[in-house]
């Protein structure tokens, strides 16, 4: 990855950045994670594929070797049907002929639509982040991690001696039901 690294100028200064490609990636990766709850973010990957030359090659090459080609493919979708994005026919007719990546097109335009929201409930959660991965047993890999990982937050929530920080593996899915619900029936939005 160091080879991919720009160099900008910032203030007189030189830095190094990521390359556009690996952006993107991190972009979309960044916005699956949230379950594309902000609008903002999908144009920011429109922006950026207007405003930098792409090496569709690499970019796609850099998500696969990430295992994340799934997630690419959405967020440029996303891109392309919600800001016009320019994306090369090749790659927006792998993402349509994806079914998964249909599938999660979906749930994010009902969510801005107001209709469902992909986020919440354990259950909703669990499906988009299962076929938001390139494989399945990527995606339960990546939910079992997840689901007993303990962060922060978990660790704010109930507060143990050192000794019994094990048991965080198990305070969190619990955190996670008490938070999100099992997602089975509708919960009503506070008026805005």
């Amino acid at each position: 990855m160091n080879s991919r690294l720009l160099e900008v100028e910032i203030g007189g200064r030189t830095v190094r950045t990521f390359s556009v490609e690996d952006t993107m990636v991190m972009l979309c990766v960044h916005g699956a994670k949230h379950f594309w709850e902000r609008l903002a973010w999908i144009q920011d990957i429109a922006n950026l594929v207007g405003a930098q030359p792409v090496d569709w090659r690499a970019l796609t090459r850099i998500a696969g070797e990430m295992k994340c080609s799934r997630l690419l493919l959405l967020g440029l979708l996303l891109a392309h049907n919600l800001f016009d994005a320019p994306v090369p026919p090749e790659i927006l007719e792998r993402a349509q002929n994806d079914r998964n990546v249909r599938w999660l097109t979906q749930k994010v335009n009902e969510q801005y639509a107001g209709v469902a929201d992909p986020g919440e409930g354990v259950l909703s959660r669990f499906a988009f982040r299962i076929r938001s991965r390139d494989a399945i047993g990527h995606g339960i890999f990546h939910i079992l991690r997840l689901t007993i990982r303990p962060t922060e937050t978990d660790r704010e929530a109930l507060r143990l001696p050192a000794f019994l920080s094990p048991l965080y593996a198990l305070v969190r899915p619990w955190r996670l039901l008490r938070e999100h619900g099992l997602g089975l029936k509708s919960r009503r939005r506070p008026a805005r």
